[in-house]
């Protein structure tokens, strides 16, 4: 299946699925999205993670939060879900939330990919 993404546009939202990359594939699959005509700063982002059972380690999400931060220029202010199936995977994803906080991205973690879009699709208070 490998890893892809795909772009909604009405609802502003860029969907992340599939096998879990390396963080050089998942930085290269950004950067695809920031070249893709049918994105604009500030849409959304929803990582669906259920189907792989090994959570992020503390190194990838410090790297990736690094990047998404050096590139706050091409993200805007967004709201960013993953949604995990593990308890790990949730505590991990709870780690990137606090990590996120002085960020314009709004990072939160969801089991439930319903619950997950949801929350993006409601409007987001003013970030500092």
């Amino acid at each position: 299946m490998g890893f892809k993404y795909r772009i909604d546009k009405a609802s502003r939202v860029v969907y992340l699925e599939g096998e879990p990359p390396s963080l050089e594939a998942w930085k290269q699959t950004l950067m695809a999205i920031f070249a893709d005509p049918d994105f604009e700063s500030g849409f959304n982002f929803l990582s669906d993670r259920r189907s792989s059972d090994q959570a992020r380690t503390s190194n990838f999400l410090r790297a990736a939060l690094e990047f998404l931060k050096t590139h706050e220029d091409k993200m805007g202010r967004c709201k960013w879900a993953t949604v995990v199936s593990t308890t790990v995977a949730y505590g991990t994803g709870r780690m990137a939330q606090i990590l996120s906080q002085n960020m314009q991205i709004e990072v939160e973690v969801f089991t439930d990919i319903d619950e997950a879009r949801r929350w993006l699709l409601q409007a987001s208070p003013q970030l500092p």
